[in-house]
Parts: C-alpha cells; structure tokens; sequence
C-alpha cells in the first residue's frame, strides 16, 4: 500500500467543505472550547488544497490520453539511465491546449540514448504518458511516495526522436555558468565531484566512486541538501560581518549576504526541493533574527518545519527532511548539556560530528542499505567538513572568475 493514493484524497473536501472550515476556525476564535479543532482544520485544509493542486495536475496530464504532442521546457540537466536519458520538464502545452501556468505538471522525460536536451530549452516532442504507481511489495520502492514528495506528477517516454523539434534556445544563465565551470576543472581529478556539489549535476561521477561513497558513508554529502546551503548561509553571514566593518551603519549586511549566498547556491543546485526547504528555514530563521524575535530552540525548530510544511506539506514524504530534523533535534539536545556548552570549539564539533555520524549511521543504513564499515566511517567524520566547505569556496573561486571574464569582454576595444 502506498502513503498516499490519489483516489482517497479528499478532493471534494478541498473545494466543498472549504468555507465551512473557515468559517467553524472564526467561530473557534469566539468559542474557548472549539480552540483545539482550530489547528486541526487548518492543517486539513491545508493538506486538502495541495492534494487536489496535485491531482488537477496529474489530470491535467492524461485529459488527452496517453500519446500525446508536448511543449515542454527542459529544467534539469540529464540523467543517464540504463535506458537513455532522463529529464526533469515542464509542461507548458498538450496538443496546442496551452496549460495555465498554475497547473502545469512537471514530469519525468525519458528519452532514448544519444539524445540531448539542453536545461533551458524549448521543445516540441511526442511522447508517451504513464501514470506513477506504488510498490507492488513490501521490498518494494514506493515510486509514487518518492514522486510526491518530489513534486513530479508523471512520467514520459520520447516516441519519435526525429519529429523532436526545436522551439527555442537555451538562455539559461546557469548553464552558461555551468558550461564555464565545466571548462576550468578539466585538470582536476575531482571534478566529478566539484560539479555534483556546485550544481546538483551527478552524471560524471563513476560507478567505482559511488562505491567507495557508500561504503564510506559519505553518500548522503553528494547531493546538495539543507546541510549545504547551511553552510553557504553562514558564509554569507560572516562576509556580511566583514562588509559591515567597512559601512558601520549597513546593519542588515550579514543577514543580506547570508540570503544571497544561499539562494545563490539554491538556484545553482536548480531549486530542488531540498534546496528549496532549506532555503524557507534560512529565510524565517533570517526574519527571526532581524525583527529581533526571541525564541527557544525547540520553538525555532517547530516554527521552521511548520513554515515547511505550509509551503509544501508533501515533505513529509520525503527522507530527506525526516533526516535534516531527526539531525538538527539531535544537535539541539546534545547543546543542551551543561559539559558541552562550556567544551571549547575544537572540541565541541569533535563530539558534535562523532555523535551525529554514530546515531544516523543506522538510519542512513535503513534508507539507503549500506552500512558504511566502522573505521572508514569514523574516518569519513573528519573529511566530511572538507568535503562541504570546498564547495561553497570552489563556486565563489568560479563566480570571481566568471565575473572578471565578462568584465575583459566588456572592456575589450
């Protein structure tokens, strides 16, 4: 049985019963004793309005049948697959019926080998729709679960490669920073790795290295999660703490340039929802800061994930965000103790890290299947902050080059 299947949602309830949740949450405001349904009714309303959101997508994918003639817009980069190639599009139209912009469904594009599709380019193809189910076992991989959390609402496959046609070029800033990227690191033996953790692109790296990443249990450091753009938010933070030496009165300069460096990293990454999730977090944990409001800990986390949720309550579905707070309330209790706090920082992120690694080495066992071996892992412990702080460093290294490239263009007679 999957988590959620389409025709149990409340749909109805979404559109029928909408304003009669409203209108019981006002009255609860009046009536003491009706205050615990408030959050109840919110939160059903809520999940109710994204679900059908969901489903009118989903049919809006099949209302012409299965073989169908798409607009689409490219949004990834290219997956290789054992089948071909895999993609990340936007539906713009079916058959010449443009799709408003509020609905339109983004699917999964399998294409044939040798096939290639640029992020930011238009194109005209025929395709073949499936719907997404769930596991047939229990050992199964729940595809449906994985769909939603992700935000994808079908899948496709490219029926005719020669009737693909090109309506428009790509004008993708990111590519064209990607393609440059790219260029420079062609000396460099990691460079597989540089792309996968600057710009969410994988495709590089070899079977033998995903291997030794598993083993080593540093997998889950690959892709561009919360933690990333964590670490890119406090960069930000400490060159606005820099830039503020220099204009005393710019106040806000630390919280501007936290913002900006992990959006940045957000929009290099493509948006992804885990980007995107932790990049709510930064922006509330941002408005907290600013407008000065005091807050626990655990009022923060709580706060944060409802913000989270609210903008998209099929997170829940996702191991990513059970994983980013199962670490975040492990690193909040373990603060907690009186020894830790008063531990120098050297010391303090030993124990943080080595606690952290050692309570989700089996939870990212059960997920992900491997175990990584003791001593490798205890290993992978130390390296993981050189492996997430060279990244942020590397992109800026290519931003500042990017920068100076264009401005020798510009001036060039």
């Amino acid at each position: 049985m999957t988590t959620l299947t389409f025709p149990y949602w409340p749909f109805p309830l979404a559109v029928q019963s909408l304003v009669v949740m409203c209108i019981i949450i006002v009255v609860s405001y009046r009536i003491p004793l009706l205050g615990w349904v408030r959050g109840f009714l919110l939160a059903f309303s809520l999940v109710s309005f994204h679900s059908h959101l969901f489903q009118m997508k989903v049919e809006t994918v099949f209302h012409f049948g299965n073989d169908i003639t798409i607009n689409v817009r490219v949004d990834s980069f290219f997956k290789k697959i054992s089948r071909g190639s895999e993609y990340l599009v936007s539906l713009e139209s079916i058959n010449e019926q443009n799709i408003p912009f509020f609905i339109r469904p983004n699917i999964k594009l399998v294409a044939p080998e040798g096939t290639n599709f640029r992020l930011g380019e238009r194109w005209k193809l025929f395709v073949k729709v499936k719907p997404v189910f769930g596991r047939l076992n229990e050992a199964g991989f729940d595809q449906e679960k994985y769909y939603i959390s992700q935000g994808w609402h079908a899948k496709a496959i490219l029926k005719n490669v020669d009737a693909a046609e090109l309506l428009e070029k790509s004008h993708s800033v990111r590519l064209k920073l990607y393609q440059t990227v790219d260029g420079h690191l062609d000396t460099l033996s990691n460079k597989a790795m540089l792309l996968a953790l600057s710009f969410g692109n994988r495709n590089e790296i070899s079977n033998a290295q995903w291997q030794q990443l598993k083993e080593s249990g540093l997998i889950h450091l690959i892709a561009i999660s919360g933690l990333h753009i964590g670490i890119a938010y406090l960069i930000g933070w400490k060159v606005g703490n820099a830039i503020r030496l220099i204009f005393h009165n710019w106040y806000s300069a630390p919280l501007v340039f936290a913002l900006l460096f992990a959006a940045t990293y957000s929009w290099l990454a493509g948006f992804s929802i885990p980007t995107l999730r932790a990049l709510i977090m930064c922006c509330m944990l941002g408005l907290f800061s600013h407008v000065r409001i005091h807050l626990s800990v655990w009022q923060t986390l709580i706060l944060t994930a409802s913000g989270i949720l609210i903008v998209d309550p099929f997170s829940l579905l996702s191991v990513s965000f059970s994983l980013t707070f199962l670490a975040v309330s492990c690193l909040y209790i373990l603060s907690s103790y009186k020894r830790f706090s008063q531990s120098g920082w050297l010391k303090k992120t030993a124990i943080m890290q080595l606690t952290l690694s050692m309570i989700m080495l089996p939870v990212t066992g059960y997920f992900f299947r491997v175990l990584a071996f003791p001593l490798a892992f205890i290993i992978s412990c130390f390296f993981q902050y050189l492996v997430l702080l060279s990244s942020p460093f590397y992109l800026l290294r290519f931003l500042l080059l990017l920068f100076c490239q264009t401005w020798l263009h510009f001036l060039e007679p």
